[in-house]
Order: C-alpha cells, then sequence, then structure tokens
C-alpha cells in the first residue's frame, strides 16, 4: 500500500484525478492526523522556530483534527479557555521530577540523549 499524506482543499485544484482520495475510515484518518501533526512540528523546528506560517499550520492541523473527530469550533474555543482558567497555560515551567511509570511521560523518557 502507497503511504498517504493529508492536504489542504485547494490542492486538489492542482491535481490530476486519482492523484488524491478522500478518506472515509476514521481509524486512518486519525493515524494520518497525527503524523501531519509530526511533520507540522518537524518543519516548526527545521524553521527555527521563525516562520509564523508553520506554527499556524500546527495550530490548523490540530484543530482540523478534533473537528473530524466530532467536536465543533466552538466547543474547541470553549474547552481552550475552560483548560487555561482552570490549569493555566503552558510557558516555561517544567517538571523535573517525572515518574517513568505515568503512561503519558513515556514519550520523554524515550527522547532522552
Amino acid at each position: 500500500m502507497k503511504p498517504k499524506k493529508l492536504i489542504r482543499k485547494f490542492i486538489t485544484e492542482k491535481l490530476k484525478e486519482g492523484e488524491w482520495e478522500t478518506i472515509t475510515d476514521q481509524k486512518e484518518l486519525n493515524q494520518l492526523y497525527a503524523i501531519k501533526v509530526r511533520e507540522e512540528l518537524a518543519e516548526i523546528q527545521e524553521s527555527e522556530h521563525k516562520d509564523i506560517m508553520e506554527f499556524v499550520d500546527l495550530i490548523q492541523v490540530a484543530f482540523s483534527f478534533a473537528k473530524q473527530n466530532g467536536f465543533t469550533h466552538e466547543q474547541i474555543s470553549t474547552a481552550l479557555i475552560e483548560k487555561s482558567v482552570n490549569k493555566g497555560t503552558f510557558g516555561r515551567l517544567a517538571l523535573n521530577n517525572l515518574n517513568p511509570n505515568n503512561p503519558s511521560n513515556k514519550l520523554y523518557f524515550e527522547t532522552q540523549d
């Protein structure tokens, strides 16, 4: 099976018939979104964090990912505000005593040099 990549709607206007498809399987769509998030993050890093449009791409992918899983723009915006009010926002603070048995910390232990 050939690999697939999520694209923007208007890109299809530049492609020939058969070069793109609509993904109907939710599991496959979620997998493609997970890859797209990593792609956009890599592009931010490649720009040395200087290209605002790469940050916009990541935000746009995250919003689209949530929408494709049934959340409305209003729900996402409301949840964003609620989480910020209740838990704060991310900045420069980092936890330095991670529990290796906590599943949400797994990635941090995998990326250690």
